[in-house]
């Protein structure tokens, strides 16, 4: 995994499924000094915008599956997931359909950890 220092690009996700919660992770980790961070808990289904300027977004499981599932961002330029409140991760859950959809890339995966 590359650290935000080296020179290739760090791109890491913090999903959740509550926008107020994802208010609160933002406020936290846009202190993290050297870490470029955005939220998007807006109306827009796509996130690759982001990619280029920022380290770390914060958004919705279903914005990324959005991105993912039209491939405007591809799982070999992502670092790491992080899926906030993973004990929902059930079913047709996007969580799951996350998942489903990396295990089926032949690509580079990124490091998932799940938090409840």
């Amino acid at each position: 995994m590359k650290s935000p220092n080296e020179q290739s690009k760090f791109l890491a996700f913090f999903l959740g499924p509550k926008r107020t919660k994802l208010k609160q992770k933002f406020e936290i980790l846009k202190q993290m000094n050297g870490l470029q961070v955005i939220i998007d808990a807006g109306n827009n289904n796509d996130v690759s915008k982001y990619i280029e300027k920022y380290e770390v977004i914060i958004t919705t499981p279903q914005k990324l599956l959005n991105s993912l599932v039209s491939n405007a961002i591809s799982n070999k330029n992502i670092d790491v997931i992080i899926f906030d409140q993973c004990h929902d991760a059930v079913g047709d859950n996007p969580y799951c359909q996350i998942m489903k959809l990396l295990s089926n890339k032949d690509e580079k995966q990124p490091v998932i950890i799940g938090l409840t």
